[in-house]
């Protein structure tokens, strides 16, 4: 099995944790983190495009990312990633599939 990717994770961990703390909707603070959303989605773009072996872990860490995008081929990104990442039976992906369906 191959290793979880350690970058995708990371921009996951980073996606997390600003959303948690989200700033106000029309701040300064949020229109910045909106141009990272932005960037981290640019990077998950590229580490796929790059990587033959990806983890269901992996494709779990690039839906969240995607979810938090702006258009309809982000939210098609996030589905398609959150499908591929509950494909194996990894049962963590069930609640950001259904998000992605839902959402």
């Amino acid at each position: 099995m191959a290793p979880m990717n350690e970058e995708l994770l990371a921009l996951y961990q980073s996606d997390r944790q600003e959303h948690a703390n989200r700033a106000t909707v029309n701040t300064p603070e949020y229109r910045a983190m909106r141009a990272r959303d932005l960037l981290r989605r640019e990077r998950v773009m590229e580490i796929l495009a790059q990587s033959e072996s990806l983890t269901a872990e992996d494709f779990l860490h690039a839906a969240q990312i995607m979810s938090h995008g702006d258009t309809p081929e982000d939210a098609q990104h996030a589905y398609r990633f959150a499908v591929r990442s509950s494909e194996p039976g990894f049962r963590p992906a069930r609640w950001r599939l259904r998000a992605t369906i839902a959402g």
